[in-house]
């Protein structure tokens, strides 16, 4: 029997969309999760035929799982995710077992902010950032850092809004620091904070060819974090704006080195020149993909799973 196997998902979002239209194709579906609650509702997830109580934190015990479903007599034709930090994990263990069609090294990049910072140094969609590895900061680094507040704070795997803060003042830097190191032991990424208005692009890339699936403004409500309250779709695709943030994404996208995969940016018109916020390697979450298909009449996850799938 043809298998998808899934690595992680939410209750809803693209990550159970993904495992709904598998379903709808024709695909037998297993979902490996680390979340005992999901099988207690295991009645709530009609698309997925297998669930199993696994340790995603570990390649070993997924791969001795996965092994088990074929020894089974499943046809595994592909392994993904679309939920962080697994979508490169999945790409790894898909190679292992010779179902792999996405860049493995571009996503693990995209994956981390810091890698991905890196890999953009010398780029004009870059900006300043300063990775602090140790417990505390250095006197000199500081001063440099005073200098360039208003800053953000973040830890290199946050997801979302999760751990990134803005910071306006010494103090507030230190302390959020200081939170952030209880922690994680992980370095922690500082960089410069960017004002204006932020965008998202979404994109398949496949054999180099890279598709522009949306592009959408996003609606930013900063309080304790910050929060996506909002979207507004790009309609006219033809303007000066959409045109150069379409350039931005591909040029970054080729920067990557992503020859086949999927990902969606996070940029900021800031002073007349786009600027990096972030880049990840699957859908954006939440709605993104009903949006989509509202807007353009694109399924961007079906897409997904075609492309993972070598069609």
């Amino acid at each position: 029997m043809d298998t998808i196997v899934f690595i992680g998902a939410n209750k809803s979002g693209s990550s159970r969309e993904a495992i709904k239209v598998a379903e709808s194709l024709g695909y037998f579906t297993v979902l490996l999760t680390d979340r005992e609650k999901l099988l207690k509702q295991r009645r709530e997830f009609p698309d997925v035929h297998h669930m199993v109580l696994t340790n995603l934190n570990s390649k070993d015990t997924m791969r001795k799982e996965i092994d088990h479903l074929i020894k089974k007599g499943l046809n595994v034709k592909s392994i993904m995710s679309l939920v962080d930090p697994f979508v490169s994990v999945a790409c790894q263990i898909a190679d292992e077992f010779g179902v792999n069609r996405t860049s493995c090294q571009a996503i693990e990049i995209m994956e981390n902010k810091h890698l991905t910072r890196e890999t953009m140094k010398d780029s004009k969609y870059n900006s300043y950032y300063l990775l602090i590895d140790g417990d505390t900061i250095h006197t000199d680094t500081l001063a440099i850092l005073e200098r360039k507040l208003p800053l953000i704070i973040k830890s290199p795997k946050s997801t979302g809004s999760k751990d990134v803060v803005q910071v306006s003042t010494m103090k507030e830097l230190i302390s959020e620091f200081l939170q952030m190191r209880e922690k994680t032991s992980a370095p922690i990424l500082i960089e410069e904070y960017l004002d204006g208005p932020q965008f998202l692009v979404e994109a398949v890339v496949h054999k180099g060819n890279i598709s522009i699936a949306g592009m959408v403004e996003q609606e930013i409500t900063k309080d304790l974090r910050f929060i996506v309250t909002g979207y507004t779709i790009m309609k006219d695709e033809d303007s000066d704006l959409a045109r150069s943030l379409k350039q931005a994404a591909e040029d970054i996208i080729r920067h990557m080195g992503l020859e086949n995969g999927t990902c969606h940016l996070e940029l900021r018109l800031v002073r007349g020149s786009w600027k990096l916020i972030e880049i990840n390697p699957r859908i954006s979450g939440g709605a993104m993909n009903t949006i989509l298909k509202a807007a353009y009449g694109f399924n961007c996850v079906e897409e997904t799973i075609k492309l993972y799938l070598g069609e």
